[in-house]
């Protein structure tokens, strides 16, 4: 069963909806660090697979495609698993997969729904691009709390037109916090740091 949204989480969901109307196909969605960028994620895949789109879940990191595997599974969301050895499934309408092996299996078939998780990492990797690329008519979904890589926004010449065109922020720090879903903290640091007998070479 999937978690009941929040209500940035839901008018999250809706301002991507009004960006793909809005002719935007490739979206970055903006979320701090425990915002619960995977509850959107699962409820837009959730939506997709009722209507019975192919949707892929890409990321770059091994364990990654365990910890949303293992979320999808207590959602009641069937999927397939496309990594190294433990690959299975891979005909099911949803697909949780390793850049690293797509990239060197190729897919299965094309996608509807691409979501990158830690959507960052885009810039720069021919891997993704070629997902991107081989699925031109798919609507991509980015990932991050930290949106600042460079080229996010930038023209690529491999897919003629920008990276990301939109972004959406679902939530902000002092959001989070004030509503009570994050715990507020104290920072300190030397105002001045102690430089002597510091040379620079």
């Amino acid at each position: 069963m999937l978690p009941a949204l929040r209500e940035y989480q839901q008018s999250s969901i809706e301002e991507l909806r009004h960006g793909v109307a809005d002719g935007h196909r490739r979206q970055v969605l903006v979320a701090p660090t425990g915002a619960g960028k995977s509850v959107i994620a699962h409820a837009i895949v959730a939506r997709a697979q009722e209507r019975k789109r192919r949707v892929l879940f890409a990321v770059n990191r091994v364990q990654l495609v365990q910890q949303f595997s293992e979320r999808l599974t207590a959602a009641g969301l069937d999927h397939g698993i496309l990594r190294g050895e433990d690959s299975r499934r891979e005909y099911l309408p949803v697909i949780v997969g390793s850049i690293q092996t797509i990239a060197r299996r190729g897919l299965p078939d094309s996608f509807d729904l691409i979501v990158i998780d830690e959507a960052h990492a885009v810039p720069g990797s021919k891997d993704y691009i070629a997902v991107i690329k081989k699925n031109p008519k798919a609507t991509v979904l980015g990932l991050t709390a930290t949106p600042w890589a460079r080229g996010m926004g930038r023209y690529d010449p491999d897919l003629e037109s920008e990276l990301f065109s939109n972004a959406v922020i679902a939530a902000h720090y002092s959001q989070l916090i004030s509503d009570g879903h994050l715990v507020d903290c104290d920072c300190y640091a030397p105002s001045e740091p102690d430089l002597k007998g510091v040379r620079t070479q």
